[in-house]
This record gives C-alpha cells, sequence and structure tokens, in this order.
C-alpha cells in the first residue's frame, strides 16, 4: 500500500520508534519496510530521508526518485530530491523538482527556502535576494530568514546589507549564536577589523555559554585576534 501502516509524517521527520530490536533505529525499520513494500511511497520516501540525513546523497536520489515514480503528487520527495540534487550540483534537475514541488504546494514557504538556497549555490544573487525579500515581507520578524538574506549579501560582496540583516536577525533572535559569529566572520575576514571581530565573537561566547564546545572554539578565535 502506498499509505504504509497508515502513518502520516509531517514534513518526512524522523520517529522515535520504541518496538522491539528489529526496529532499532530508522534505517532498520525504513529498509525493512522497503524490502516487504518496494511499491509503497511512504517506505521509499523515508527512506530516501534517511539517506540524506546520513549524507548518502546518490542513495537517497534512487529512493526519494522511486518514491515520486509511485506517487507523482508527493511534493514533500521532490521538495528533497531537489535539496540533494543542488547539493551534489545537479543544478537544472534540482530547479526542475523544486518548480514541481512549489506548483503542487504554492504555500509551502520551505520550498521556497530551498529555491533561494539553490540560487544562492548558482551565484544567482539577484534572484535569492528576491525570494528571501519576498518571504520577509510575509514574515518580517523570522530571524532565520534574516540570516539567510544576509548569507545571500556576503556572498554577493554586498557587506553593509549583510551586517544589516544580521543585527535583524540578532535584535529578533538574541540568544542565538549565528548572526553574532557571522558579524565576526564579516569583520574578521571581509572587512578586516579586528576589534570589531572580537566585539562580536566574544557576543557570540556569552551567547554560547550553555555549548560549551562551541563556546570554547570561539574564544580561541577571539585568542587568536587579540593575539
Amino acid at each position: 500500500s502506498s499509505v504504509l501502516f497508515g502513518l502520516l509524517l509531517a514534513g518526512y521527520s524522523f520517529l522515535t520508534i520504541q518496538q522491539n530490536k528489529v526496529w532499532e533505529n530508522s534505517y532498520t525499520l525504513w529498509s525493512d519496510a522497503v524490502a516487504k513494500h518496494p511499491e509503497s511511497n511512504t517506505a521509499n520516501a523515508l527512506m530516501g530521508v534517511v539517506y540524506m540525513d546520513l549524507g548518502m546523497d546518490e542513495e537517497a536520489i534512487k529512493y526519494l526518485e522511486k518514491a515520486i515514480q509511485i506517487l507523482p503528487y508527493d511534493y514533500q520527495s521532490r521538495n528533497n530530491l531537489g535539496i540533494v540534487y543542488g547539493k551534489i550540483g545537479e543544478f537544472e534537475k534540482a530547479f526542475q523538482e523544486l518548480m514541481i514541488a512549489m506548483h503542487l504546494d504554492p504555500e509551502n514557504d520551505n520550498i521556497k527556502i530551498n529555491l533561494g538556497i539553490l540560487f544562492l549555490r548558482q551565484k544567482e544573487y539577484l534572484k535569492a535576494e528576491e525570494i528571501f525579500q519576498y518571504l520577509i515581507q510575509k514574515r518580517p520578524d523570522d530571524a532565520q530568514l534574516h540570516y539567510r538574506l544576509a548569507y545571500v549579501y556576503k556572498e554577493w560582496g554586498k557587506y553593509d546589507l549583510a551586517l544589516s540583516e544580521l543585527h535583524r536577525a540578532s535584535a529578533l533572535a538574541p540568544h542565538i549564536i549565528n548572526p553574532y559569529e557571522e558579524i565576526g566572520n564579516l569583520y574578521a575576514t571581509r572587512l578586516r577589523d579586528r576589534e570589531k571581530a572580537i566585539e562580536y565573537y566574544s557576543k557570540a561566547v556569552e551567547v554560547a555559554k550553555k555549548s560549551k564546545v562551541k563556546a570554547e572554539e570561539l574564544r580561541w578565535m577571539v585568542q587568536d585576534l587579540q593575539r
């Protein structure tokens, strides 16, 4: 059956499955499911997600392609295929799958984010900017969107705009490390302002106190700059 075990899995996220030793992890579960139900859309789709998580792109593609062959309107598998194709540099295939996914689920902003990331990978900065600007108009208080737009500007060489978006992201999510760290990176590597880099890495250290490994890594970066 294409709806294996009657599971409705939002976003094909992983489940914590506590059955018996046969199902000790997601890989065991879905590889067994695919073996028993090779024509199940769900089994193939979830097997593809497991391989995505493991970083085994070619295997992920095999199962995701099988999933959409069985169920062509499976927009989530098409979205995932777009992600994997983009990752391995198959930009034309990635674009095709993401556009079909977006047609099937026009209100899904995650698909649009993945399309923006694909344009960024292709160095099509204007198209990436347009997508993230559109999403920010819909969700102006989404720190992640401002952070992603900042990364577009950084790669585009528009450092003032990148800093502006990073400051917006840090204002919206003051307890998140990434904007402070990325501001530090910009000052350290692109703008060559050692004092500013130290300032923002130090702010990241303060935010990262609960993550001892990350905080220690940032402290070393500050010490290197101070030397």
